[in-house]
């Protein structure tokens, strides 16, 4: 006998439950790990939403800061040639 050629075992009804069992319990920590995975992207998503609308605010706060000091040295501006011409039309 120099072959032998094994084609329906069948296993107890034990040993096969286990098996499924443990197929399933893969099955199910693969669908954990998938999910952990996506909540981890989109929380990555969020939080880089989140970078972006911050520095969006910080660059619109700087400009308008920018905008109120530039008023506020034409304002300047304006009041000392007023105070200049003042003078030079009493001299």
């Amino acid at each position: 006998m120099d072959s032998v050629e094994l084609r329906n075992i069948a296993l107890p009804q034990k040993i096969q439950t286990k098996i499924e069992e443990l197929q399933a319990e893969k099955q199910n920590v693969m669908i954990a790990e998938q999910k952990k995975e996506r909540a981890k992207r989109e929380a990555e998503r969020k939080a880089e939403v989140a970078r972006g609308e911050a520095q969006k605010k910080r660059i619109e706060a700087q400009g308008h800061a920018d905008k109120i000091r530039i008023e506020a040295e034409a304002t300047r501006l304006r009041a000392n040639r007023l105070i200049s011409d003042s003078l030079s039309e009493n001299s």
